[in-house]
């Protein structure tokens, strides 16, 4: 669980490959640089990335492991 606006690296995935695939496509790779936008209860989760956002559903987003970093 991430808080909103803090920056944070992607680490690693759990979940098979074909979502890992999925992630992939949208831009979600290990070690890309990220920030949650929004994670309203009942929709997904907007993610910040590379110049712009994603929405990832609360199911894929919690098989997503993330550390928060310093960068800004």
């Amino acid at each position: 669980m991430a808080v909103p606006g803090h920056p944070l690296r992607l680490v690693s995935y759990a979940c098979g490959r074909n979502s890992q695939r999925k992630l992939g496509d949208m831009g979600l790779t290990v070690g890309v640089a990220l920030a949650v936008v929004s994670a309203e209860a009942g929709g997904p989760l907007i993610v910040a990335l590379r110049g712009t956002r994603v929405g990832v559903s609360m199911g894929l987003a919690h098989k997503i492991m993330v550390v928060e970093t310093k960068e800004g």
